[in-house]
Parts: structure tokens; C-alpha cells; sequence
């Protein structure tokens, strides 16, 4: 039942219906350059730990680390050009609209 689930995400070229009814892998299916690449490439990865619980913990902090906005873009941050300024969103549409207009 599982495998039947599996082999309907494959594109339709690459699973066929067996004698039985059941959908079957095609033979050329998992047989061309980009599987045996991206194949290959997990089970490097997979040798590395690289999906271990403790590696992914420690991949997403860094992936933490990284999202980090320093204080002074957040201090200086506005939601539209001019907002600081006083403008008004409508302001600053058509400041900018003007500005893009003479370039």
C-alpha cells in the first residue's frame, strides 16, 4: 500500500499498470542522471550526519543566527519609502512614481 503511494508521485512516464492492477515501476524509471546525482549526493550526506537529530539542531541555530536583523536596520526599518519623514503612503507612492519616471 505504501509503495503504491510512493510510485503515484512518480510522473506518469515512469510507473506502469501491472497485470494485477497494480501500479508497477517503470524500468528506465529511477535510471537516468539527475536520480543517481541526487542519490548519491544523500548518501554522502547521510555518511556525514548531516541528518542526525544533533546536526539538524544545529543547522537550524545557524539558520537562526543568520535570519539575526541587526539593530540598526531595525531601528531605521520603514514600512514604505519616507515613513519616518512624515510622508503618507500616498506620498510616498507618488514620490517614488515621479522618481521612477525620470530615470
Amino acid at each position: 500500500d505504501y509503495q503504491q503511494q510512493l510510485l503515484l508521485l512518480l510522473p506518469e512516464v515512469d510507473r506502469q499498470v501491472g497485470g494485477d492492477g497494480y501500479l508497477k515501476l517503470n524500468s528506465s524509471a529511477l535510471n537516468n542522471e539527475f536520480f543517481t546525482s541526487a542519490a548519491q549526493g544523500w548518501k554522502q550526506r547521510l555518511a556525514e550526519g548531516e541528518f542526525t537529530p544533533e546536526m539538524q539542531q544545529r543547522i537550524r541555530q545557524e539558520t537562526e543566527k543568520e535570519k539575526k536583523v541587526e539593530p540598526w536596520k531595525e531601528h531605521f526599518f520603514e514600512n514604505y519609502y519616507g515613513q519616518n519623514s512624515g510622508l503618507t503612503v500616498e506620498d510616498s507612492k507618488q514620490l517614488t512614481a515621479a522618481d521612477s519616471n525620470t530615470e
